[in-house]
C-alpha cells in the first residue's frame, strides 16, 4: 500500500502570497497592471511500503472547509503521470480565486486511494514583493491612499494650535483657567485677561495664570478670581508709580473676594514721581499669599496700602525704599491679617514697618527692619490697637528710633514679641503718648527707655525689659537681660 505524507514547508508560503491582496509598492506610471495568480506551487513527499517511490503517479487534490466532512472549495485538481523522484513531487494547484478566505483542508488522492487525514492549509508570514507597480495594479488599498499619496489633513482642536507640521499647545484647556503669557498664552496682558471675564462669582470662580516674564502694567483684580504666577522672582508685575495720588500710583488695585499669589510687584517712583505703591486696597480684602512687594525711588513709598480694608496677608516679602517716606504696610481704618511676612523699610525722613491708624490689624510671625531714616520706627499706631504676637522688630540708627511708637488713645496687645531700638541718638523699645499697651511674654530693649510713658499707662508680665523704664508702667515678673529682677517706677 502506498502512503503518501505532505510536506507543506512550500505550500504554507505560496498559500499565503495568493490570500494576501497587500504587495510593497513604488508608483510607477508606465507599468502594465497585471493580475494577481491564483494557482500555487505544492511539494510533497510519496512513500512506498515506508519507502521512498518513484515512477510516475496518478494524483487528484480536493480542498475542503472542515478537516472530515465538510464542503468541498473549487473543483478537483487532477494530474495524470506526475514524476515522483526519490519520493519528492511537484505539482501546480488552482482553486480559483477566493479558495482561501477561511480554514481550509487538503484532501490527496493517489490513483483509487485517499490519503488520511486531510492536511491544514495555514499561513506562513510572507508576502509577494514586486519592484514596482502602478496604484491601479494594487487591489485593497486603504481610501487614504486611493489619490496616489497617504497625505492627510489636520486641523488644531481646542487648546491647540498648528503651525506648519507642528502642534503646540494653546492657553489653556481647562474651563474658567486663562493663560498670560508673553507668547503662545490667551493674552499677553494681565489687565487684558481680567477683563474678558464677564461672569465670575463664588459658584464660578475663575483662574488667571500669569506665565515667566516681566509685565508692565496696572492691575486691578477682580472679584472671584485668582491671579497667580510662576512663582516670585519668576512673574513680575511692574508699574511705574505717579503723582496723582497714592490709588493712581498702585501697581496694582486689590479687589474682594480675590486672590493674588506666587509672584512679585514693583512699583518704580523713580524720575521724580510723588508715590510708589505695590498694592493699594481700598474698601476690599484680597487674600495675598507667597508674594514678593518692591516699592522704591518715590517721594513717599509704600509696599502695601489698606484703606477701610481687611486684606488677608500672609508669607510676604516687603522691600520699601528711597524718597523721603518709606511704609512697609499702611493701615488706614482698616482691620487686614498679617502673618508670616518680613518686612524692611528704608527712608531719608521716615522709615516705618507697619503704621496703623484708626485700625485694629491683627499680626503675628512677622519681622521687621527699619533703617535708615532720621526717625525709624517698626509701628507707629494711632488711635490703633492691633493684636501683634510672634513679632521681631529691630529699629536702628537716625536721631530717634522707635520698636513700638503709640500715640492718640491707642492700646495694642502684645505677646511673644522682641523689640529692639539702636544706634540713633534716642533708642525706644516701646514709647507711647496718651496710650496704654499691655505687654507680657516679650523682650524690650531700648538704651534710652525700655518704656516710655508720656501720659500713658503701661502694663508689663513676664517680659524682659532692658534698659531705664519710665513712670507710669506696672510689672510683674520682669527681668534684665541678666536675668537680674527689675521693678518699674
Amino acid at each position: 500500500m502506498r502512503r503518501l505524507t505532505p510536506h507543506l514547508f512550500t505550500v504554507l508560503v505560496t498559500l499565503l502570497l495568493v490570500g494576501v491582496g497587500q504587495v510593497f509598492a513604488r508608483p510607477q506610471p508606465n507599468a502594465t497592471p497585471t493580475a494577481l495568480p491564483t494557482a500555487f506551487t505544492y511539494q510533497g513527499q510519496l512513500m512506498d511500503a515506508g519507502q521512498p517511490a518513484n515512477g510516475s503517479y496518478d494524483l487528484t487534490f480536493r480542498l475542503y472547509d472542515a478537516v472530515s466532512a465538510g464542503t468541498q472549495i473549487g473543483s478537483a485538481v487532477a494530474l495524470s503521470g506526475v514524476a515522483v523522484s526519490q519520493g519528492i513531487f511537484t505539482v501546480q494547484l488552482d482553486f480559483g480565486s477566493g479558495a482561501f478566505t477561511d480554514a481550509r483542508f487538503l484532501e490527496i488522492q493517489v490513483g483509487t486511494t485517499i490519503l488520511s487525514p486531510r492536511q491544514p492549509i495555514t499561513p506562513a508570514p510572507a508576502a509577494l514583493y514586486a519592484a514596482s507597480v502602478p496604484w491601479s495594479g494594487v487591489t485593497g488599498v486603504p481610501a487614504g491612499l486611493s489619490d496616489g499619496d497617504n497625505d492627510t489633513t489636520y486641523s488644531a482642536g481646542v487648546g491647540m494650535a498648528l503651525s506648519g507640521t507642528t502642534f503646540r499647545a494653546e492657553g489653556s484647556p481647562y474651563a474658567q483657567v486663562i493663560v498670560v503669557a508673553q507668547s503662545g498664552g490667551d493674552f499677553t496682558r494681565i489687565q487684558a485677561a481680567l477683563d474678558s471675564i464677564t461672569d465670575a462669582s463664588a459658584s464660578k470662580p475663575y483662574l488667571v495664570y500669569v506665565a515667566p516674564g516681566v509685565y508692565t502694567e496696572r492691575v486691578t483684580m477682580k472679584a472671584y478670581v485668582t491671579i497667580e504666577g510662576a512663582g516670585q522672582g519668576a512673574t513680575i508685575i511692574r508699574g511705574t508709580g505717579g503723582g496723582g495720588g497714592e490709588l493712581n500710583s498702585a501697581t496694582v488695585l486689590g479687589a474682594s473676594n480675590a486672590t493674588l499669589r506666587h509672584l512679585s510687584i514693583e512699583s518704580d517712583g523713580s524720575d521724580g514721581k510723588t508715590f510708589a505703591v505695590g498694592i493699594y486696597n481700598d474698601s476690599s480684602s484680597p487674600t495675598i499669599n507667597d508674594v514678593t512687594i518692591t516699592a522704591y525711588g518715590g517721594i513717599v513709598n509704600y509696599s502695601i496700602l489698606n484703606v477701610s480694608s481687611a486684606p488677608t496677608i500672609s508669607h510676604v516679602i516687603t522691600t520699601t525704599s528711597g524718597g523721603t517716606t518709606t511704609y512697609g504696610i499702611y493701615n488706614y481704618s482698616s482691620t487686614p491679617t498679617i502673618s508670616h511676612v518680613t518686612i524692611t523699610t528704608s527712608g531719608e525722613t521716615g522709615s516705618i514697618g507697619i503704621y496703623n491708624s484708626s485700625s485694629d490689624p491683627t499680626i503675628s510671625y512677622v519681622t521687621i527692619v527699619a533703617s535708615g531714616g532720621t526717625t525709624n520706627s517698626g509701628f507707629h499706631n494711632v488711635s490703633s490697637s492691633p493684636t501683634i504676637s510672634n513679632v521681631r522688630v529691630t529699629a536702628s540708627g537716625g536721631t530717634t528710633t522707635y520698636g513700638i511708637f503709640n500715640t492718640s488713645g491707642s492700646a495694642p496687645t502684645i505677646s511673644n514679641t522682641t523689640l529692639s531700638a539702636s544706634g540713633g541718638t534716642y533708642n525706644h523699645g516701646i514709647s507711647n503718648n496718651t496710650s496704654s499697651p499691655t505687654i507680657r511674654d516679650s523682650a524690650i530693649s531700648g538704651s534710652t527707655y525700655s518704656i516710655y510713658n508720656d501720659g500713658s499707662t503701661t502694663k508689663v508680665a513676664y517680659s524682659m525689659l532692658n534698659g531705664p523704664r519710665s513712670s507710669g508702667t506696672t510689672c510683674i515678673g520682669t527681668y534684665d537681660a541678666n536675668f537680674a529682677a527689675v521693678t518699674c517706677p
